[in-house]
């Protein structure tokens, strides 16, 4: 994604946030905040985007 943007490009994402605060995520948080400069972090969870909005666990029990 990133390598498409112009420069001075702005990208949004929306995904899990599992990464944010696992420790297998630790080394993904190094790289974007040693390569992207993070202008704003939303939880949607947080907020009423609408009535069943959000990225839950899915068990895979039968």
């Amino acid at each position: 994604m990133t390598e498409s943007l112009k420069e001075d490009g702005i990208l949004g994402v929306i995904t899990s946030n599992r990464y944010l605060s696992t420790k297998s995520g630790e080394s993904i948080r190094k790289f974007l905040s040693e390569n992207y400069e993070i202008l704003e972090l939303e939880n949607l969870l947080e907020i009423k985007v609408a009535k069943s909005f959000g990225v839950e666990p899915v068990s895979n029990q039968d």
